[in-house]
């Protein structure tokens, strides 16, 4: 008896541990809020629109360029492992408190999401602002 309870409490708490963790932004900015990292979703037109999964990747600024540099973290698939170069075209606020999701233009248009007190955000408000003159 006590064993099933045992094991009846300990998936229990794993399975909190794991809704816990889905929870949690991963996100690391560099001082200058240049480098950092992020989620992307892919916003490809044969979704009608919707961001795909939403996967790890690692975003660096190109300076004056507008654009930002993508590149997948590991664990994917070898065609989706290339850097994309994308320039911010918008900003909205996610349905999801203390997020703000910012989509980049190009031929393969992304989402990218980080939290609202990143110091990347206003490296992104700043390339957004540009690309909307």
């Amino acid at each position: 008896m006590w064993s099933a309870l045992l094991v009846v409490a300990f998936l229990g708490v794993c399975g909190v541990l794991i809704w816990l963790s889905r929870r949690v932004e991963p996100h690391w900015v560099s001082k200058d809020g240049q480098r950092f990292t992020c989620r992307v979703a892919d916003l490809s037109p044969q979704r009608g629109g919707h961001a795909g999964s939403w996967n790890e990747a690692r975003v660096a600024v190109n300076g004056d360029a507008l654009t930002v540099a993508i590149k997948p973290k590991a664990f994917q698939p070898r065609a989706r492992r290339t850097v994309l170069v994308l320039p911010v075209v918008g900003r909205t606020d996610s349905d999801r408190g203390g997020i703000i999701i910012y989509l980049l233009g190009g031929t393969s248009p992304m989402a990218l999401r980080v939290p609202k007190r990143s110091r990347a955000v206003n490296t992104l408000d700043r390339l957004a602002a540009r690309s909307s003159r």
